[in-house]
C-alpha cells in the first residue's frame, strides 16, 4: 500500500525553534496541560536559547546573572538549572530511578529562557510577551518596591504575588486569550 501522505519539509532556525517551544510551553502551562510536558518543551527552548545568548551575547545571558547570585561553579549552575531536562529527556542513566521538581522551577526556567530569547530575537511573541508581565506579577513581592515596572504590572495584571497559584494561572489564561484575539484582530 503506497504513503498517499505528501512529503513536508519544514526549515527552522534554532531561535525559532527555542521560541515556538517557549510558545508552546507558555500555552501549554496556561491551559491546564501536564507539567511535566510544559517542562519539556521550556527545558528544550530555554537550552536552545541559553546555547545561543552564551555564543551570540554572552555578557547579556540571564544563566550567568542567576550564576552570580547564587556563586555555584559553572558546571554546578548548569547541572542544577538543566537536572530535571536530563531526567525527562534520557534513561540511559538510572532507568529506574524517580525525580522531584517544583512547578515554581518550571516557571523560572520559563522566564529566564524569555528573557534570553527576547535578546536574541530583539522582542517577543505575544504568548512570551503576557507570560514576562505574568510571571512579574506573580512576583511583585520577591521583586520589591524598587522594580521598575512594578506600576505598569500592577496596571495591566494587577498585584498577583499573594493569590493561589489557580488563581494566578487563571489570570494566565485569561490575558494570553485575550492578548491572542488581540493579535489576531490586527
Amino acid at each position: 500500500m503506497a504513503n498517499s501522505t505528501p512529503m513536508v519539509t519544514l526549515r527552522i532556525t534554532k531561535k525559532e525553534a527555542a521560541s515556538r517551544q517557549l510558545d508552546a510551553a507558555i500555552q501549554l502551562l496556561f491551559a491546564g496541560g501536564d507539567t511535566v510536558a510544559v517542562y519539556t518543551l521550556a527545558g528544550a527552548g530555554s537550552r536552545i536559547a541559553s546555547d545561543l545568548i552564551q555564543l551570540e551575547q554572552p555578557e547579556k545571558t540571564w544563566d550567568l546573572s542567576t550564576q552570580e547570585l547564587s556563586d555555584p561553579s559553572q558546571s554546578s549552575y548548569f547541572e542544577l538549572m538543566h537536572a530535571t531536562q536530563a531526567i525527562l529527556k534520557h534513561a540511559d542513566v538510572d532507568p529506574k530511578s524517580t525525580h522531584e521538581f517544583a512547578l515554581s522551577d518550571t516557571l523560572a526556567l520559563l522566564a529566564t529562557a524569555v528573557f534570553d530569547i527576547a535578546k536574541l530575537t530583539g522582542g517577543l511573541t505575544t504568548p512570551q510577551a503576557v507570560y514576562q508581565i505574568w510571571y512579574a506579577a506573580c512576583n511583585l513581592d520577591a521583586l520589591g518596591s524598587s522594580f521598575e515596572h512594578r506600576a505598569v504590572v500592577k496596571q495591566v495584571i494587577g498585584d498577583l504575588s499573594r493569590r493561589t497559584l489557580s488563581y494566578q494561572l487563571a489570570v494566565g489564561r485569561r490575558e494570553l486569550r485575550e492578548a491572542m484575539r488581540d493579535a489576531s484582530a490586527a
